[in-house]
């Protein structure tokens, strides 16, 4: 979002080498008056076509983290000169042809990435449809290969709703429950030990069922994923399988407790809580704004992790719980047995 058009240059550029015109500033374009106006400089005012003319531009304050200083061309928008740090930018600029070119400078904030895609299905937060209509999904947190899972949407708003089902190994393709149901409720046997992710669409029983992409927004809600992890068969905590391998409790589980809301500068203190681990340590991974997948270290007994904040956005925290004399090199599947994972947690920092 742009925070403030805060000074114009006007170039005169033609035949002529001299004019009474030159650099304007101008206050006017300023929508907060409380904000100290910038100033934009150009090299000359009147030049020949052909030559270069260069710009710059300096903002009151260093930018902050998110912030852009960039010079514009009004007559196209386009951004010629940018910088994300310090206080001053500079651009140049030519053309072969007689004209009146006007620059802006501005700060502009962090920009926001919207993506479209055409089936909703994934990890993505549930949403409602057009008409404020929700739907939400009970799910088991724990199962054992073999054994059947079975997950109850509950849709809120609808005059007689039907439903659809998802599922899917995390990582894997996910699969269908097949055509909208007015069966709330939907059983899948999981091959394997491992995280499932579980997700449940409703709609009215009237709605079209051939709609377009626009329609489907329109009429659909989607739940928020469930995860279920597939832990191994063992019915009570610490049970070794074999090669020795401590298996968890089909109730074992983690927790997580934080924040989801803080100010830039401010710690991220996260909390892990587990059910019938022995013995647990634990390993936390922190996915900054950026992108950056970050982990904890080495599984250690303590609960607590704490995560510094060195940029505004959107973090993701999560954490695994094991027994402590879980193996360290174990396989994949062996650390499908001995390793309880907890839920993706969003906590946003505010600049």
């Amino acid at each position: 979002m742009k925070r403030a058009i805060y000074a114009t240059a006007v170039i005169l550029m033609g035949s002529a080498m001299l004019a009474t015109s030159g650099v304007m500033a101008s206050s006017a374009a300023t929508p907060n008056p409380s904000v100290e106006p910038l100033s934009v400089t150009a090299s000359q005012p009147i030049l020949r076509t052909g030559q270069i003319v260069q710009l710059w531009a300096e903002a009151p304050a260093p930018l902050q983290p998110g912030q852009s200083l960039v010079i514009v061309d009004t007559s196209t928008g386009q951004i010629i000169g940018q910088t994300r740090t310090g206080s001053t930018v500079g651009a140049t600029y030519e053309t072969s042809s007689p004209t009146t070119q006007t620059f802006q400078a501005e700060v502009l904030g962090k920009p926001v990435t919207v993506q479209w895609i055409d089936e909703g299905i994934g990890t993505n937060p549930g949403y409602q449809n057009a008409a404020g209509d929700t739907v939400t999904l009970d799910a088991p947190l724990t199962a054992s290969p073999g054994s059947p899972i079975t997950v109850t949407a509950n849709g809120t708003g609808f005059s007689h709703p039907v439903y659809q089902f998802w599922w899917a190994p995390q990582g894997g393709s996910w699969v269908s429950s097949g055509p909208f149901s007015a069966d709330a409720q939907f059983t899948f046997t999981p091959p394997s030990a491992g995280l499932y992710d579980v997700v449940a669409y409703a709609r009215e029983a009237n709605a079209p069922t051939h709609e377009t992409a626009a329609q489907r927004a329109q009429y659909e809600a989607k739940s928020d994923t469930a995860v279920v992890t597939v832990a191994g068969s063992a019915s009570g905590s610490g049970n070794t399988g074999g090669g020795n391998v401590p298996t968890l409790a089909s109730d074992a589980f983690v927790g997580l407790w934080t924040n989801n809301q803080v100010s830039l500068g401010t710690p991220i203190i996260v909390t892990a809580d587990v059910n019938d681990i022995p013995n647990p340590v634990y390993q936390f991974w922190v996915k900054t704004p950026s992108g950056t997948w970050e982990s904890s270290g080495h599984y250690q007994p303590s609960n607590t992790f704490t995560i510094p904040t060195t940029q505004p956005g959107t973090w993701v925290v999560m954490a695994y719980a094991r027994p402590s004399n879980a193996p360290s090199n174990e396989s994949v599947a062996e650390r499908a047995l001995t390793t309880a994972a907890s839920p993706l947690t969003d906590i946003v920092v505010h600049p």
